[in-house]
């Protein structure tokens, strides 16, 4: 199974050395080339590109329906990141978005597209028996200890879902 990947939950997962559970659960994570640009050319970035760099899973993509981007961009006003990562979905006929953002997460669904965060993936992989419930409680800790958004509810949410 692939998954088309926004900015966000590369970055918070590379962040905490975690970036390999998506490759447990997806074959391949594509990424539109404006995410990667991102992720590589901010000089405050510099160990996070290193990971990126040396990670064989995470594919790159152009975009090829630019003006689909300008208008979610222009017209509907989400970040060229999020923009990029659904009109990829579209490109590559891949159903399913990793997201945190949540005009993304609208426009995505407006467009038919399956997102999740990464919080789905935690509780994907307990179900699974890939994790354990006290590895993704300290990989959830580790995201929390970052400037990733989990709200208390969230967080609760997800320890109460796994076995």
């Amino acid at each position: 199974m692939i998954v088309v990947a926004d900015t966000t939950p590369i970055l918070y997962l590379i962040k905490i050395n975690e970036i390999d559970i998506l490759n447990l659960l997806f074959e391949e994570v594509c990424i539109p080339r404006w995410v990667y640009n991102e992720l590589t050319k901010d000089d405050k970035y510099q160990e996070e590109i290193k990971v990126l760099l040396n990670t064989t899973f995470i594919k790159v993509y152009d975009i090829l329906d630019t003006d689909l981007v300008d208008n979610y961009t222009r017209i509907i006003g989400i970040h060229r990141g999020e923009a990029e990562a659904i009109a990829l979905c579209k490109q590559i006929n891949s159903n399913l978005l990793l997201i945190e953002d949540s005009a993304g997460i609208k426009l995505a669904k407006n467009e038919k597209i399956i997102t999740i965060r990464i919080g789905t993936v935690l509780i994907e992989l307990n179900k699974k028996g890939l994790k354990t419930k006290q590895e993704i409680i300290d990989i959830l800790n580790k995201l929390h200890e970052t400037k990733i958004r989990i709200s208390k509810d969230i967080y609760d949410y997800i320890v109460n879902s796994l076995k």
